[in-house]
């Protein structure tokens, strides 16, 4: 143990000597936040996409009478999950074929609405779409008793709405979903760091030799194993507790769970980084495969979780292959704690713990199958 503690405090005296590395430490969470903020499309107004599939008179006249209430924007089928990730429009309202033939027929043709928003925003936007279509059945009613199309006018003008801005009220859904945006891009930044203070030592350690000199003093090979996932971990700890009081504290975000149980998440992800990190830095041949294996495993990774692009614009299948990422059951287990389901939580922090296993004896494995500690690239 004393052994243990002795490297922990050389490795930081050492990484103390390199200002950058502390720089890149501690701007991480600040920078996670600052970009999502500045990425964020804050829209005080409601915008709705349009797709027109009747094209008829009447669909025409309820598109008129959105367009009187709130701002407007043709889409495509194609565009839908694309301008409502991207923040383009708040929703999506689709008039479908016989919609015209329906409303003649006296039916209650269904308009399709599609939104990634919830409460007070959803409930605006479908009073927008009733008062609409209310004025399509009135010009209905007017036409089919025989009034002129003078007299139809008269009333679509003595009825106009006037254009409506709305504010949202209720930010819970967008805070909750900005602060998992911020998270998710939180993961991968910590995967990046667990590399730097742990394969990334093993590397530079075993091509400096400073790994054989260590192993001529009293300090074991498991001694040197623990230090160096210690150190590692100390990093992700420091990292974890700054990004929630930089988001608590200082920006205000809302993670919809308390700090304490943010936190915790957090740590478990940042055991899973550790012994990811550990578990590559011993079985690559070299520093450049390492690194480079590293790259790809935490981009692919981090891009097919969820954790830099939401999940629902994602095909089925992608879906499906999130669900063998760790960073997707950390994200879920946060989602859980968010909606109070405590057995989705924990069926997610239990995964999370069976890659952290998985990750720690392939590290383990792969040190104590060395017997001889080659020189690397």
């Amino acid at each position: 143990m004393r052994a243990m503690f002795w490297l922990i405090k050389e490795r930081l005296v050492l990484w103390r000597r390199h200002p950058l590395q502390v720089l890149f430490l501690l701007g991480i969470p600040f920078l996670s936040i600052v970009l999502y903020l500045a990425t964020q499309t804050a829209q005080t107004a409601v915008t709705i996409g349009v797709i027109d599939q009747d094209r008829t008179t009447d669909s025409r006249l309820l598109v008129s009478g959105l367009k009187q209430r709130v701002a407007l924007k043709p889409t495509t089928s194609k565009r839908v999950d694309t301008m409502l990730s991207h923040g383009e429009v708040t929703a999506v309202v689709t008039i479908p074929n016989g919609y015209q033939q329906g409303i003649r027929a006296g039916d209650q043709p269904q308009l399709r609405l599609r939104t990634l928003q919830k409460g007070a925003t959803v409930k605006a936007i479908k009073g927008f779409v009733k008062a609409a279509y209310q004025t399509v059945l009135s010009v209905e009613q007017l036409s089919s008793t025989g009034k002129s199309a003078q007299q139809v006018s008269r009333y679509l003008q003595q009825h106009q709405a006037s254009k409506m801005t709305f504010r949202q009220v209720d930010q819970s859904g967008k805070t909750l979903a900005l602060s998992l945006q911020i998270l998710g891009f939180m993961l991968m930044m910590m995967l990046y760091q667990a590399d730097a203070f742990g394969a990334r030592n093993l590397q530079n350690e075993r091509r400096n030799k400073i790994y054989q000199r260590t192993m001529l003093t009293p300090i074991s090979s498991g001694a040197y194993f623990a230090g160096t996932a210690a150190f590692a971990m100390l990093a992700m700890t420091f990292e974890a507790v700054l990004t929630v009081v930089a988001m608590v504290g200082i920006f205000r975000i809302d993670p919809g769970i308390s700090v304490i149980q943010l936190i915790g998440v957090l740590l478990a992800f940042g055991v899973v980084a550790v012994m990811w990190s550990l578990a590559i830095g011993v079985l690559a041949p070299s520093t450049s495969v390492a690194s480079g294996l590293q790259t790809v495993l935490i981009t692919v990774t981090s891009l097919l979780s969820g954790a830099l692009i939401p999940l629902t614009v994602m095909p089925p299948l992608m879906q499906k292959l999130a669900m063998f990422t760790p960073q997707y059951w950390v994200l879920d287990a946060i989602r859980g704690l968010q909606a109070g389901t405590m057995g989705k939580v924990g069926v997610a922090l239990l995964i999370i713990a069976a890659f952290a296993l998985l990750f720690f004896s392939i590290a383990v494995y792969g040190f104590s199958r060395r017997k001889r500690q080659e020189l690397y690239d």
